[in-house]
């Protein structure tokens, strides 16, 4: 009989007909459409999804009050289901458990009709299902092994780790059903064939990704489309999505490795979305401190091709499994992404090997030399081969961990940031590659240049003097103090020049590093204040030099000048000279540093150098009127002196802006990335770099066609 309702509460025989599903598709759209509306119903659905029977029949133990019906009839027809699942796994004898793990198209198995099957391998199959009370697609693994994966994976909850969210387990037997996340691009194994399988095989760029995933969710029917828009797809080389891939995956490497370890790090268990965002899965083989009763190596596993050292060792029995620790799965992870930017492994594996354990001995010399073929072209592929080489040090101890390699990679799919680090223009490159040179350059060259003008400018109003003793004066006290400022400016800049021109930052400890970005930022303010200083005391020094050698007698309007003139041209020289390292500290030389790590308090310290670069500017601003002020109150009205010291503070004052936006520019790119890397994608879709990628927010993915069941 059909159901006429849709306010009144199904009764408890057609509550039963829908939850086993036997129900009319009539009858079994009129009760979700009352479900949906029903905030009772709703309720009762979702403590049964977290399977508090004991806790609905305590608390609906009286008959008459709603919804008592209904909570016995789904207690009942939920029973039904699991006894009926759980008869069908314990008829079987262990000899032919497996084959009753095959489940066919349009089975229901409890909640779950299976639509299809996803995989199998030797540790289980796995099965895209849908969930009726939930109407949701979920993945069902199929396991008869004793495994523990549920436990471990119900403790992990990050963006990039598939989710667990059930565990069904029949009492008396191996067998397990564990209901997980599903996600519809299929793995990066099916990338890496489907790259391979073309007439001219090559590495994962961004589109053969946009290709592989696309093919793969036409295969699938499946109503989710692959944007082509969307990053990684409009990355065109191979080295950026490796890199974009490879930073989510290290991320969620990083947050999982501080209760379990992978240890089967490949291809087939990274599975994508249809965004092309990766997600680890498959911690069948995994092992935890936390699990109590397990032994490591009940745990050990591993794939041969993307094994470390330590896996290897294990296997040949010269080590125990207890002692592989987080950076054997950074390892795994560097060849993983190695093959996705050269479509190639890093390491020979000896297909001709004559068996298992000569093939694993041959593997491991190979990979305890650590010799490996850089064949990359262009910066940013040089760089990512220089972060994966480390990651394939035969050393444990000397791999960066998968938190470092997770910023490193991140802040490679950032084009602002990466357009710091690895400059194309010509003046940045020579920076990097000279950076005391350029610094100690960018200190004398204006100061020199301001100290010739300003003898020229003091010898138009010096009358009754010799000229070229005054000057040979000017320039020893001039000397004698510069000196003794540069070599205090130098102690302080002198071990930043150092790392960063013989590349030693990512060798640093922490707190070295970090020490370093902090004397970085305190360079430009410490050049500015020194300078003007110097600029100022010798305006005071000079004229009391000469009159009490009596070379020179200055008398009183003369002393006013020379300090006056000293003080202005050092307020311009001091800011032109902070402003010129501001520059080079802020696109160069702290990028460098930043890629390794930032300090706790970075973004307060940009936004203090920010207003620091201001004040620079406001004083070039301010000494073309200091400047103006000076001549009329010594009634300096000469037109050429006017003329000369108006010009003069004008171009400066020219020179000074046109840096600013350069400045300003850096900061901005460095704050986004010292307040938030890990939501870098976000922060660049706020920062306007003026790149071609378009960051729109991820939509959520929709379910696959129900139609396909």
């Amino acid at each position: 009989m059909a159901l006429d309702f849709l306010e009144v509460c199904p009764t408890p025989d057609h509550l039963a007909a829908y939850v086993s599903g036997k129900a009319s598709e009539l009858d079994s759209d009129r009760i979700e459409r009352h479900i949906d509306s029903c905030e009772k119903c709703l309720v009762v659905l979702s403590q049964l999804e977290r399977r508090q029977l004991e806790q609905l029949r305590q608390t609906f133990t009286d008959p008459t009050p709603f919804p008592h019906a209904e909570v016995t009839a789904l207690l009942k027809a939920q029973e039904l289901a699991i006894a009926a699942t759980r008869s069908s796994i314990l008829s079987s004898s262990p000899d032919s458990e497996e084959l009753n793990f095959q489940f066919s198209e349009g089975q229901l198995v409890g909640d779950f009709r299976i639509v299809r099957t996803l995989g199998h391998g030797t540790f289980g199959r796995v099965y895209l299902a849908y969930q009726l009370t939930l109407r949701r697609y979920v993945a069902l693994k199929m396991t008869k092994l004793r495994s523990q994966e549920s436990s471990l994976l119900a403790q992990l909850d990050h963006t990039h780790i598939i989710r667990i969210y059930d565990e069904r387990r029949a009492d008396s037997s191996s067998a397990a059903i564990l209901i997980l996340q599903y996600v519809p691009g299929g793995n990066l194994q099916q990338v890496l064939d489907h790259c391979r399988s073309e007439a001219n095989p090559s590495a994962v760029t961004g589109p053969k990704l946009y290709e592989a995933i696309s093919a793969h969710l036409d295969e699938q029917e499946s109503v989710v489309t692959a944007d082509p828009g969307r990053v990684p797809f409009s990355y065109g080389d191979s080295v950026l999505p490796t890199a974009w891939i490879g930073a989510r995956l290290a991320d969620a490497l990083s947050y999982a490795n501080l209760t379990v370890l992978h240890r089967d790090l490949k291809p087939a268990n990274i599975l994508l979305d249809a965004n092309g965002n990766p997600f680890l899965a498959d911690f069948n083989l995994s092992f935890g401190d936390e699990l109590d009763g397990v032994r490591p190596d009940e745990f050990f596993g591993g794939t041969l091709p993307y094994m470390s050292p330590e896996q290897m060792e294990v296997l040949l029995g010269t080590r125990e499994a207890e002692s592989i620790g987080p950076p054997s799965d950074v390892y795994s992870l560097a060849i993983l992404l190695w093959e996705l930017a050269h479509g190639t492994r890093p390491f020979p594996e000896f297909p001709d090997a004559k068996d298992v354990r000569d093939r694993t001995l041959k593997m491991f010399d190979s990979r305890r030399t650590g010799e490996i073929s850089v064949c990359s072209a262009g910066d940013v592929a040089s760089r990512l081969d220089t972060v994966l080489s480390r990651c394939l040090s035969p050393d444990p101890s000397l791999r960066p961990s998968a938190g470092q390699v997770a910023r490193t990679l991140y802040l490679e799919t950032f084009p602002p940031f990466r357009e710091l680090v690895s400059p194309t223009d010509a003046w940045r490159r020579t920076v990097l590659r000279w950076p005391l040179a350029v610094s100690l350059t960018l200190g004398f060259v204006p100061n020199v240049v301001l100290v010739v003008l300003n003898m020229i400018y003091n010898m138009s109003f010096v009358s009754g003097m010799d000229m070229k003793a005054l000057a040979r004066q000017q320039w020893n006290i001039v000397a004698i103090s510069f000196a003794i400022g540069s070599l205090y400016l130098l102690r302080n800049s002198l071990p930043i020049l150092w790392t960063v021109q013989r590349r030693t930052a990512m060798h640093l400890c922490e707190e070295e590093r970090h020490s370093l970005i902090q004397r970085c930022l305190n360079r430009s303010r410490l050049d500015y204040l020194i300078i003007v200083l110097i600029w100022s005391i010798t305006g005071l020094v000079y004229p009391c030099w000469a009159s009490v050698a009596g070379t020179h007698p200055v008398s009183v309007d003369n002393y006013v000048a020379f300090m006056t003139s000293q003080s202005i041209f050092g307020l311009i020289a001091g800011s032109l000279t902070a402003l010129a390292i501001n520059l080079i500290d802020t696109n160069c030389l702290l990028p460098h540093l930043m890629q390794y790590g930032t300090p706790e308090g970075l973004p307060r310290r940009l936004n203090a150098q920010r207003t620091w670069t201001d004040v620079f500017v406001a004083s070039l601003a301010l000494s073309p009127i200091l400047a103006i002020l000076r001549l009329a109150l010594l009634g300096e009205t000469e037109s050429g002196t006017v003329l000369f010291l108006c010009v003069m503070s004008l171009t400066c004052l020219g020179i000074g802006m046109s840096l600013l936006p350069r400045i300003r520019r850096a900061l901005d790119i460095l704050n986004v990335v010292a307040r938030n890397l890990r939501d870098l994608p976000a922060a660049m879709e706020q920062f306007e770099y003026g790149g071609s990628l378009s960051q729109r927010p991820l939509t959520p993915e929709k379910p696959a066609n129900a139609s396909t069941t």
